[in-house]
């Protein structure tokens, strides 16, 4: 008898637990519309990622070869899905190029401190941005990745493959 008098004493909190729980696992699993700047938020994650050595939100790997970009002066991107006019980095060796604009940009540059970024997008959804992703600094070194972002209670979210290796 006293057990099940205990019981029902604490079933009102050990109800409150359960459903707290399945409320965090639910804002974590659910995924919300995209908002308008949730691509430049894409693309800006991204280049921060090589540039600056930041995280991308919910993919977790650092860049394997972080090491090398300090000493990069100079970073160009490509991302044509962000209008030219947005800023992608506020770091001044970040500087946006157009698709066009790449080959005369590659032959005054070449390698020399320069880190070449491509940021393309796939497909887009109400809920879902896929974009491919390379960064390339080298002749024989660079690295391609694709990413899928998406809204949640938290935030921009991302999962991440890792396709190729130069």
């Amino acid at each position: 008898m006293a057990l099940s008098a205990r019981f029902c004493r604490w079933r009102w909190y050990l109800l409150a637990a359960v459903v707290s729980m399945l409320l965090v696992v639910a804002s974590l699993v659910a995924t919300l519309p995209l908002r308008e700047t949730d691509k430049t938020m894409a693309a800006r994650s991204l280049v921060a990622w090589i540039v600056e050595g930041r995280s991308v939100p919910g993919f977790g790997e650092d860049y394997p070869d972080a090491q090398h970009m300090p000493k990069k002066k100079r970073f160009f991107v490509v991302c044509d899905f962000v209008p030219a006019e947005v800023s992608l980095s506020d770091d001044p060796r970040v500087h946006r190029i157009t698709v066009q604009e790449y080959d005369e940009v590659f032959r005054q540059n070449r390698f020399d401190d320069a880190d070449y970024m491509f940021i393309e997008m796939n497909s887009e959804s109400a809920s879902e941005l896929v974009v491919q992703f390379s960064n390339v600094f080298g002749g024989l070194a660079g690295h391609g990745y694709r990413f899928e972002f998406r809204r949640t209670v938290w935030g921009l979210r991302t999962s991440g493959k890792f396709l190729w290796v130069s």
